[in-house]
């Protein structure tokens, strides 16, 4: 009677922005346009927010494809957090295995390739979005309350070549 009928989906986050952020603005929460894909009915887009808890979970970026919950009868739709793409805990131990293959693969077995460093082009779309993100004299906010920084900091860390280690 009061069970809800969640359905998994996949969806792919295609904006966010700030819902708030704490006290001292070290933690921040988002709002995210997520567009999903039900198995048994037409794509739709709908508002997540970050879950209320945010322990083991990693706040994805726009492009990123994530599990989500849908109850198609309220049309309500939630972040699937037993998904691996969402759990801090199951990027971490991917990481920590590789590490431990590094470790034991025999003497000369070449190094884990790192991520690829960015072409021209989309080292000139991460300059272009720094210098559009400045709204007065050039002048950018780097901290991370300011309004974009988590989308522009991805750009500079993608555009050198670097995996974000909040956000693998």
């Amino acid at each position: 009677m009061f069970g809800r009928k969640w359905q998994k989906a996949t969806g792919t986050v295609v904006a966010r922005t700030i819902e708030g952020t704490d006290s001292d603005g070290s933690m921040i929460t988002y709002n995210y346009v997520v567009e999903i894909r039900p198995a048994h009915a037409e794509p739709f887009r709908a508002v997540l927010k970050d879950p209320r808890l945010l322990t083991d979970f990693v706040q994805p970026i726009v492009g990123r494809v994530v599990g989500v919950e849908i109850d198609v009868d309220r049309g309500v739709a939630r972040f699937d957090k037993s998904d691996p793409r969402l759990s801090f805990k199951a990027q971490q131990a991917t990481k920590d295995a590789a590490f431990a293959a590094a470790l034991a693969a025999p003497a000369g077995t070449p190094p884990q390739q790192p991520s690829p460093a960015a072409s021209g082009s989309e080292m000139a779309e991460a300059v272009r979005a720094l210098i559009g993100s400045a709204s007065t004299g050039g002048v950018v906010r780097l901290d991370r309350t300011a309004e974009g920084y988590d989308e522009l900091r991805a750009s500079i860390l993608k555009a050198a070549g670097v995996t974000d280690p909040r956000n693998p």
